[in-house]
C-alpha cells in the first residue's frame, strides 16, 4: 500500500487570476464620486457664463433696435408707432433670449429691456 502521509497537499483555495479583468465596485464608486465633485464645481460657473451671454445678446438686440428707431426718426420725422420687422434689414425682428422683454415707448422713442 502506498504511503500517502508523505505527499504534500496544499489546502483548497480558488485559483488566482494572473491578470485583472475589470474594475472593482470600490474603484467605480470612487470615480463616480470624483465626477460628481467636479460637476458640482463646474456647473455654477457655467451657469454664470450662460446668463452673462444672455445679457449680452439682449443688450446687442436693444442697440440694434435703437439704431433702427433712430434711422426711422431721421427718415420720417417721428418715431415708429411700434417695433415691426420692416424696421430691420432682412425684415427680421431681433430675438430676445428667454425671459427678456424689449420695452418701447413710441412717444419718446426709448428702447430698453427687462431682465428675468
Amino acid at each position: 500500500m502506498p504511503d500517502i502521509s508523505n505527499t504534500s497537499r496544499t489546502p483548497w483555495r480558488p485559483r488566482c487570476r494572473s491578470r485583472r479583468r475589470g474594475f472593482t465596485l470600490i474603484e467605480i464608486m470612487i470615480v463616480v464620486a470624483l465626477l460628481g465633485i467636479i460637476a458640482a464645481l463646474v456647473v455654477p460657473s457655467l451657469t454664470k457664463y450662460i446668463s452673462g451671454a444672455s445679457d449680452a445678446v439682449a443688450r446687442t438686440n436693444v442697440q440694434a433696435t435703437k439704431r433702427a428707431v433712430v434711422m426711422y426718426y431721421q427718415q420720417n420725422g417721428f418715431y415708429p408707432p411700434a417695433i415691426t420687422p420692416d424696421l430691420f434689414m432682412h425684415n427680421k425682428l431681433p430675438v430676445m433670449p428667454t425671459g427678456y422683454a424689449m420695452l418701447y415707448d413710441p412717444i419718446t422713442g426709448i428702447v430698453d429691456f427687462t431682465t428675468p
